[in-house]
């Protein structure tokens, strides 16, 4: 996966802001994790 850093301002970048959507996508489908939304 390569980053897209061409939408995102800034000089420093996490995996979660530089992948996005892309990052959870991948990490479901090629390492079967899942994710939750928790009310509180």
């Amino acid at each position: 996966m390569v980053p897209d850093k061409s939408d995102c301002p800034g000089r420093f970048w996490t995996p979660a802001t530089i992948f996005g959507a892309r990052l959870m996508e991948q990490l479901q489908t090629k390492a079967g994790l899942t994710f939750e939304v928790l009310e509180g």
